[in-house]
């Protein structure tokens, strides 16, 4: 580095503008969306110079991940590593909460670089080895860090998804970091607990044409994303003329919001499934009930056989934040899920979401979206050993927190 003051050598000048556009570029429109043109124009160069350094966009973004989302993704674990402290980590989890607030342009640059990473061969050739190495240190200290990681993570796709910004993240972040810390002691699931995905799509209540539709989104979507799925390319995949489809749906945005309304519908479904299963137990039971229940739906969640449904909500919330109608459809659909959690906590009967309280009931909803994501980098299996003592952790300290909302 250059000492202070002294001026770089132009080439190098020009390199860290380069890489400054880039990434307002990709925090801007998506990583799906930069292209040379839009970068030069950004940065008031031709694209010469973007030729002259990086032989395609997959180069450029192997540079921006390599100079500046690796190193926010390090920054961010050592945050994270020092709000785990007992006594001195309040300051970090603060920290953290604030940059959630936004969320920050770092912690959002190192969730779209994942994402796309995951489905870009050539990108994802150096980000997930990378990825894995830096992780795989901090869960060798902190054996859940992993599933912490999926909290920060899955708060900022939410945030982004939703637009549900400028709110105190402070509460769920100290829930999951404590929780993550205390979770020490490995337990493995019982074969009888029901493994019962959120994620699950079900085809009840659907007719031909939908189902064949919703599981060619589904396929599509999990592969390539939002924004390279087109009409055409799922028709194909459902075996359907394209004219069939716009003969039901006005475009693609239509197309996803039935589809998407229908997950989310049978997601809980899903939910009731699994709560149903656990109320036949005793009373005494019920709480340590309340937890196996948690571990199951992260089992069911995290098990292979729905990665492809698992990938395609964590795609449309991505997708999401670039794309304003999909964002709205998305909000609405977890206004009306928050409504509902909200009411059943007893703390409002109207349709007003209370700030106050959303971040404690949506945080655990976003988790999701991060442990979609790191699974793909092999973290957060289903087989995890440390998911049990850490739910309990978090429902137990989310409990405690229950009674101090305010009433309806």
């Amino acid at each position: 580095m250059p000492k202070s003051g002294e001026k770089l050598p132009k080439s190098e000048s020009t390199r860290l503008k380069l890489l400054d556009c880039a990434v307002a570029e990709i925090l801007a429109v998506g990583p799906d969306h930069i292209g040379f043109t839009s970068v030069a124009r950004r940065a008031g160069m031709s694209t010469g110079a973007l030729y002259a350094r990086y032989e395609n966009v997959d180069e450029l973004l192997l540079e921006v991940w390599l100079q500046r989302g690796l190193p926010a993704l390090r920054r961010l674990i050592g945050e994270m590593q020092e709000s785990l402290d007992t006594h001195t980590g309040k300051q970090a989890r603060r920290r953290i909460a604030d940059m959630l607030r936004g969320p920050d342009p770092e912690l959002c640059l190192i969730a779209k670089i994942l994402v796309i990473a995951r489905r870009n061969d050539a990108v994802g050739e150096f980000v997930i080895p990378s990825t894995v190495d830096v992780i795989g240190k901090a869960v060798g200290d902190t054996p859940a860090f992993d599933l912490y990681l999926s909290q920060v993570l899955g708060i900022t796709v939410g945030v982004q998804g939703t637009g549900f910004v400028d709110l105190d993240w402070y509460g769920p972040i100290s829930i999951v970091a404590s929780s993550a810390r205390e979770a020490k002691e490995a337990v493995i699931l019982d074969a009888t607990v029901p493994s019962i995905p959120e994620a699950a799509q079900s085809g009840v209540g659907l007719d031909d044409l939908d189902a064949r539709l919703f599981g060619a989104v589904s396929r599509v979507i999990s592969r390539v994303g939002i924004d390279h799925s087109t009409i055409s390319r799922i028709a194909r995949h459902a075996d359907i003329n394209p004219a069939s489809i716009y003969m039901r749906y006005d475009d693609k945005t239509a197309l996803l919001a039935a589809c998407i309304s229908h997950v989310m519908a049978a997601t809980y479904s899903q939910n009731k499934d699994l709560i149903e299963y656990f109320n036949y137990e005793s009373e005494s039971a019920a709480e340590e009930n309340q937890y196996l229940s948690a571990a199951g739906m992260f089992r069911g969640n995290q098990s292979p056989e729905h990665r492809e449904i698992r990938l395609l909500r964590l795609e449309t919330m991505f997708g999401a934040a670039h794309h304003k109608d999909l964002q709205d459809i998305i909000r609405g659909v977890f206004t009306n899920i928050l409504l509902t959690d909200q009411q059943s906590l007893g703390v409002h009967t109207d349709d007003t979401l209370l700030e106050a309280i959303l971040p404690v009931l949506v945080f655990s909803r976003f988790s999701f979206f991060g442990l979609a994501l790191l699974g793909e980098f092999g973290f957060v299996q289903a087989s995890h050993a440390y998911v049990l003592p850490y739910v309990t952790n978090v429902n137990k300290r989310i409990s405690s927190v229950a009674p101090s909302m305010p009433k309806s």
